[in-house]
């Protein structure tokens, strides 16, 4: 729904919280407000239970994903250091590893089960992968 069309219905909401406040009866206030008797009905068991407030919009709907200031500040020192600093070998920062910052998921997949990350130059899966690997019993890595 768009910002407007939200904005408009709040403000029907909240103009139907003043008539419950004025003692105005459900049937009146869908004859005035426009609307069925049933939304009216909704609307005033959410003001009962908690007043005009209860009444606002609660937002888009989906998911309210939204990082802090300082979450936005810690991804970013992280980055700023380099990929070598947050656990990764080599200078490059791909998609993967920075959402592994971002999730805080560890380095290494080894480090989910309490082993250090390798620290030798020579690429291995522990510490060149950039997602977790398949387990042994995945059926995609079985002979068939």
């Amino acid at each position: 729904m768009p910002p407007a069309e939200r904005g408009r219905r709040e403000k029907l909401r909240l103009r139907a919280a003043g008539w419950f406040a004025e003692g105005v009866s459900q049937a009146e206030v869908a004859r005035r407000s426009g609307v069925s008797p049933q939304p009216v009905s909704v609307w005033h068991r959410a003001w009962v239970d908690g007043g005009a407030d209860a009444l606002r919009s609660a937002g888009p709907p989906g998911a309210h994903r939204g990082a802090s200031d300082e979450g936005f500040a810690e991804v970013a020192a992280v980055l700023e250091a380099g990929p070598e600093a947050a656990g990764f070998t080599g200078q490059i920062w791909t998609l993967a590893r920075v959402g592994r910052v971002i999730t805080g998921a560890p380095a290494s997949p080894l480090a989910n089960l309490g082993a250090a990350p390798s620290t030798n130059s020579s690429p291995s899966p522990a510490n060149t992968s950039d997602t977790t690997p398949r387990s042994s019993t995945d059926s995609s890595q079985q002979p068939t």
